[in-house]
């Protein structure tokens, strides 16, 4: 089992490189893309191997999920001709929803916790992410997302009880942020991100100082490498950008100037975007910090020209990353139309359509079609909602639930 495990991180940390996350290979091109999808492959079966050796049940299970969860943290293989969700995570997402269903914080956190980078995987909410992007499956998806705001708020109770500290849970509040949230954003899931941003670590950073301090640790250690030209993993400042952000998102009544005051301008969130790599590594999507300070520079400052020209410049940036490209996509939509520039968006929608079925992320080509649908003419109506009807049949999820995603009345 360990010799499998050591072969497996070995992987792993090698799709870290070329990824961009653990250095900086240069521009991202095809070649690196593959190269990333045979390392996450070459993980996965070397944790099979470490699953079927293990000995105990809550061990094999806890190897098990990992493998569903590393082919999620890396989203730019997803696009992939060779990447086969169903080979990935099983039949209809079946290691996925298992993770998901046997998952129980007595008895696999502190087992996790004692493997490879001691990180409880579950807690980064990677399992409902891929159960929503690529099955549609929005009950297990919806009943992941609790199981993962109740671990987090196991670990914050732990850290609070003098169980654990902070320092222990590094590399959880990092993916954690990057990865699950997109999730609760992209599902719209607004109440439980705020049930998450009170009962978990990464919600008390800006408050908390042994938390930011813990969290700081990431930046002298592997996190911290910075090259020449400013490229680099990420950095403590983006990080609390991000936290900010989600807290701003989540409290409306925030006044603009209080707002002006610390939301950087387009330029600053665009260099985020192009130099903060780590954030384009990972399954990030609407929870990229470019991305969500240019959604508030819209929302709550009605600067939508700011806002499309940060999802234009996401999109100049990064070329290969389904997730990132489809929401920037989305709000570069949304912004054309609360500008008035109707058929601006409904190319925009169309484009992310286009992103998501590339990738076979049908949660988020319903989405984008919910969204051209909104901006089309009567005349085109009819056709964008036999479209979403296409979709929606795909999904592994009911009338009743797609109604609660699109709203009432938009499918027949």
């Amino acid at each position: 089992m360990e010799g499998a495990i050591g072969m497996g991180t070995s992987e792993f940390i090698a799709a870290y490189v070329v990824q961009g996350v653990a250095g900086w290979p240069g521009s991202q091109t095809r070649e690196l893309v593959a190269q990333a999808h045979g390392h996450v492959k070459a993980t996965t079966a070397a944790l099979a191997t470490a699953s079927a050796a293990a000995p105990d049940e809550a061990s094999a299970e806890v190897l098990r999920s990992w493998s569903g969860s590393w082919w999620m943290m890396f989203a730019r293989p997803h696009a992939l001709p060779d990447f086969v969700p169903e080979a990935a995570f099983g039949v209809g997402g079946a290691l996925l929803r298992e993770s998901i269903e046997v998952y129980d914080f007595d008895r696999h956190h502190s087992v996790a916790k004692g493997f490879l980078f001691f990180n409880d995987w579950f807690t980064f909410g990677a399992e409902p992410l891929g159960l929503l992007l690529f099955f549609g499956d929005l009950a297990t998806a919806c009943a992941g997302l609790a199981k993962v705001v109740d671990a987090n708020r196991r670990v914050l109770g732990r850290v609070q009880s003098g169980v654990a500290s902070a320092d222990a849970y590094v590399y959880e509040m990092l993916p954690f942020g990057q990865v699950f949230i997109g999730a609760l954003l992209s599902l719209g899931k607004l109440e439980m991100l705020r049930e998450l941003m009170a009962h978990s670590l990464l919600g008390r950073v800006l408050e908390d100082e042994a938390a930011r301090n813990a969290l700081a640790s990431a930046w002298t250690g592997p996190y911290g490498w910075t090259t020449d030209d400013g490229h680099r993993n990420s950095s403590l400042e983006t990080c609390l950008l991000f936290v900010r952000c989600v807290l701003a998102l989540l409290n409306e009544g925030d006044a603009a100037a209080t707002l002006q005051a610390w939301l950087p301008l387009p330029a600053a969130l665009l260099r985020i975007a192009e130099f903060d790599c780590a954030w384009r590594g990972f399954a990030v999507g609407a929870s990229h910090p470019a991305l969500l300070g240019a959604r508030l520079h819209g929302e709550r400052l009605g600067q939508w020209g700011a806002t499309a020209e940060v999802a234009e410049g996401v999109l100049q940036i990064e070329e290969f990353h389904p997730l990132l490209r489809t929401e920037a996509w989305r709000l570069l939509g949304r912004a054309r139309a609360e500008l008035g520039e109707r058929a601006a968006a409904c190319e925009a929608a169309e484009r992310a359509v286009a992103e998501a079925a590339k990738a076979r992320y049908m949660f988020l080509e319903l989405q984008s079609l919910r969204d051209l649908l909104r901006w089309s003419e009567a005349a085109e109506a009819e056709g964008v909602r036999a479209r979403l009807s296409g979709v929606a049949g795909r999904m592994a999820a009911t009338a009743e639930e797609v109604a609660g995603v699109l709203g009432e009345g938009v499918l027949p």
